[in-house]
């Protein structure tokens, strides 16, 4: 799984790329595993899988990823 990454999504991309996270092992740093915060519109994954929610995309210097693509290539990012 691709991380170190950043991505802007929907609320419908939002959830599918947190089931995505889980199942890979992955968690929300706060909270542990749980769909939650699908509205927020800016998420980043850290390097051990951690989850985390920004107010916007300058506030990362990951690399920034297209939602759709992550969902598509189940995290790797790769096609």
């Amino acid at each position: 799984m691709k991380t170190r990454i950043k991505m802007r999504v929907t609320p419908e991309q939002s959830k599918k790329v947190q089931e995505i996270i889980f199942s890979n092992g992955g968690r929300w740093v706060s909270t542990g595993k749980g769909i939650t915060d699908t509205e927020k519109e800016y998420l980043s994954l850290w390097g051990d899988l951690d989850l985390t929610w920004c107010d916007n995309l300058e506030e990362s210097e990951f690399e920034e990823v297209d939602a759709d693509l992550f969902i598509r290539t189940n995290g790797t990012c790769e096609e």
